[in-house]
Formats: structure tokens, sequence, C-alpha cells
């Protein structure tokens, strides 16, 4: 069962003691912890920082807060070591993104129906169906030799629906 990532709105505090490396808690005050519901299974993915400006930064880790503590070096980073002053800011990561892509994806995979071979199509790709919703279907074999067709490679019928034939 997969625990429940959450987020929480400009979350952001500093390290007021050094995080080293391997380190399993989380050094950030209490007011800041507060504000994250690690309840249920509730879990934060969280990153820290060396500075706030994106051009400044020279490490960067992302890491799993739970309540049964902190997982380091997450979504491909490293697990260093942090020193005190050190930035911790809740955001959507691109791990985050990606795992949503996937499930919206094998969600879509699911909705999306199988369509029979030979699927006859309007000129917009759209598939043709009759009254009950069925798709219309091409069916080559059980086509006589010598019919004939219109541009788009669709069968002609007269009046009857009987297949016309190039009787040459």
């Amino acid at each position: 069962m997969n625990m429940p990532t959450r987020y929480v709105n400009n979350w952001l505090t500093r390290l007021n003691a050094a995080l080293p490396a391997g380190g399993a808690s989380l050094p950030v005050p209490q007011a800041a912890l507060n504000r994250l519901d690690l309840s249920n299974g509730g879990q934060y993915f969280l990153t820290l920082v060396n500075s706030l400006n994106p051009l400044e930064q020279s490490a960067f880790e992302v890491v799993l807060l739970t309540a049964s503590g902190l997982q380091r070096a997450q979504e491909g980073t490293n697990d260093v070591q942090w020193p005190t002053g050190s930035y911790v800011y809740c955001a959507v990561t691109a791990g985050a993104i990606a795992m949503l892509l996937a499930r919206v994806e094998a969600l879509e995979a699911q909705l999306t129906p199988s369509l029979p071979e030979n699927l006859l199509v309007d000129h917009g790709g759209n598939p043709l169906v009759d009254q009950a919703g069925n798709y219309l279907v091409y069916r080559a074999s059980t086509l006589p030799e010598n019919l004939l067709v219109d541009q788009g490679g669709n069968p002609l019928v007269d009046q009857a629906n009987n297949f016309l034939i190039n009787g040459a």
C-alpha cells in the first residue's frame, strides 16, 4: 500500500543543528514540524539546499520525512552533510510529477477501449459505429473478388447493400 504523500504550501525552514550524512532525524524547529501531518502514514518529500537562490546552489538533496524518521538521498540525490542554517522546503519534486504522470497514463490505458483491427473511420479518423454502438470493420476475408471501392477504399454497395463488383 502506498503511503499518502502530502504537501504543505509555503513550508520553509532552516536546520537548527547540523544534519550529518546518514542522519535519520531532521533537526528543524518544532514549530515547523508541527505544520506537517505525519499521521496515518503521511509523508513529505522535502528538499535541502545551501541557498535559496538557484544560481548560488552548489548542493541539494531530496529527502522523505515520515513519522518513523528521515530517508535520505531520494530521487537520485546524494546523502551529504548539511550545516546548521541550511534551508529545507516542501515543494513538488520532479519525482512527484513523474509519479503522477505514470499514474495518469496507467489510468488512461485502462479507460481507452481497444479498437478492433480493420476499423472503419470517417475522414476525421473517428471510428464508425452502427445504431447499437458497435464498431464497423472492414472484413477483407469476406469480400468478393473484383469488388468496386470508392477513393477511400470503402466497398461500393447497391440500394440492397449488395457489393458492387467489376463484371469484366
